[in-house]
């Protein structure tokens, strides 16, 4: 029994009188040879036809982990990330972008180019972010998960300022409640203006 592999002469593999050899040491997501040959004491036949034989790929390695591409705005950001250094012997078909914002991750890409957009997303969030690639072997597992946070917006206005109690001739206490959307950040502080009618 013969071997050849991408235009290789032939080499011996197995030599005996058994009719089944397994061949060991081949390599992932290669294309084989193999002819054989019978012999006697009245000498050696001729060869076989040739059969190819091709190995199958591996599941590929982990991308590397996403990085932001450009500046992170409120609502959408762009990530990027490098293929992985083993790709399973065969070349990757696949990227699998997932994203979520609590325990469960969910698919928002798949494509053949290293990079996506994130969009539709909420101001003054934090997002994990992680990417898997597939091959002709398999679905990699994720890569290490990224954490990003979306840039905050301006709050909405607070409701009207109001009193519980009836002012005073020379104060009055005024209360107010927080807006009811914030921006996606905490309020830090609030701005009171004051302007005053002189009443005769």
């Amino acid at each position: 029994l013969q071997m050849s592999t991408q235009g290789s002469g032939y080499m011996n593999v197995y030599y005996g009188p058994e009719i089944i050899n397994e061949c060991t040491r081949l390599q992932r997501a290669t294309s084989y040879q193999f002819r054989l040959a019978s012999k006697t004491e009245a000498g050696q036949s001729p060869w076989s036809e040739e059969i190819t034989v091709n190995t199958l790929p591996e599941q590929p390695g982990r991308p590397s982990k996403p990085q932001t591409k450009g500046k992170i705005h409120a609502y959408n950001f762009k990530v990027k990330w490098d293929p992985p250094h083993d790709r399973g012997g065969a070349e990757i078909k696949l990227y699998h972008l997932e994203i979520s914002s609590g325990a469960v991750f969910e698919r928002i890409y798949s494509g053949n180019q290293a990079e996506a957009v994130c969009e539709r997303l909420s101001p003054g969030t934090t997002y994990q972010v992680r990417v898997l690639c597939e091959g002709p072997g398999g679905i990699s597992a994720p890569s290490d998960t990224s954490t990003l946070t979306t840039e905050a917006i301006v709050p909405n206005a607070p409701k009207t300022p109001y009193y519980s109690n009836l002012p005073g001739p020379y104060a009055a206490v005024l209360q107010w409640e927080k807006p009811h959307y914030q921006g996606g950040a905490p309020v830090t502080e609030y701005e009171l203006e004051l302007e005053g009618i002189l009443n005769d």
